[in-house]
């Protein structure tokens, strides 16, 4: 079976720069490891489309106080809810580095999606990103239909 184009794509820059002597995030420190995420971002243009409702959210938090989020929605209409918690492995990755799927991902299913910023590590060790993870996830349960 022959791979998606995009997805050859993203693996043969990889490859491009790992043969050029390029380190892997897991290789470096946590900030020289963030940088090296954003720039995949410039590289790879992932903005994703337009959308009607695009605006920054403040969870309420817990120990690290409040919790930064984005909710996307492509439609005046309300919506299911998607929750997204970007990946990166704890450490690397945040609201922008992933603004461009979470784009996607409204536009497509037609859901509504909040995007979480949860705190990383190393500065905040365990459990403080499931946290706010799950605290996100009981805000928007229990408040976040008066708010999204």
């Amino acid at each position: 079976m022959k791979l998606d184009a995009s997805a050859q794509q993203i693996l043969d820059v990889i490859a491009k720069a790992q043969a050029n002597g390029a380190p892997q995030l897991h290789e470096v420190d946590p900030d020289i490891a963030r940088k090296m995420h954003q720039k995949s971002k410039q590289v790879f243009g992932t903005d994703g489309p337009t959308l009607q409702d695009v605006r920054e959210v403040s969870i309420p938090g817990g120990g690290g106080g409040p919790i930064p989020a984005r909710f996307y929605r492509d439609s005046a209409n309300r919506t299911p809810l998607v929750i997204y918690y970007h990946g990166g492995g704890w450490v690397v990755g945040d609201l922008d580095s992933h603004d461009g799927l979470c784009r996607l991902i409204a536009k497509e299913s037609g859901f509504g999606v909040l995007s979480v910023d949860y705190r990383l590590a190393p500065e905040h060790r365990f459990p403080a990103a499931v946290e706010d993870a799950y605290t996100a996830l009981e805000w928007a349960a229990n408040q976040g239909a008066e708010v999204l």
